[in-house]
């Protein structure tokens, strides 16, 4: 009778200690989840992905330009390319700039009061010149007519 209760305190033992064991932190970073050189969002709650994407870094200002077909696009501006958090709106230098090719109107961020966000880089390689991360903003188009973009991610976007 001894070892039957023994057996079944190992038995729940090995259970307990095989469930502790597994997690599901362990899919990375949400980036990761989108293909290498590409970026994504959701703006306004619809999905929006790149077709094209390019970077350029010129004297530290880095830009990083999303296409999505002949739709519409997204770029990225910041100063630097290291890992760190670079705020949007108002009198930052950083900016967020998403045209909508449909309808001719461009929202930013840049010099806009009431725009913000952040852009976050979490991941960066000086020798391979690509940076990951995501951002999100609120901007805004000349006549103070708001988008909201949420989600969004850029996995190694290379630069030149």
């Amino acid at each position: 009778m001894k070892s039957i209760k023994l057996l079944n305190l190992l038995l729940f033992c090995a259970t307990i200690f095989c469930l502790s064991g597994c997690s599901d932190d362990e899919s990375g970073p949400a980036w990761e989840s989108i293909p290498e050189g590409s970026m994504s969002m959701l703006i306004d709650g619809e999905k929006w992905e790149s077709t094209i994407v390019s970077g350029v870094s010129v004297s530290g200002i880095n830009s990083y330009t999303a296409i999505n077909g002949f739709d519409s696009n997204l770029s990225l501006t910041m100063e630097g390319n290291i890992v760190g958090t670079y705020k949007l709106g108002g009198e930052e230098f950083s900016s967020l700039t998403f045209a909508d090719n449909t309808t001719g109107r461009t929202y930013i961020t840049f010099e806009e009061d009431n725009a913000s966000g952040e852009i976050v880089i979490s991941e960066t390689s000086l020798t391979q010149k690509t940076i990951s991360g995501s951002f999100n903003a609120i901007v805004l188009d000349s006549d103070g007519e708001t988008k909201t973009i949420t989600d969004g991610l850029f996995h190694e976007i290379s630069y030149e």
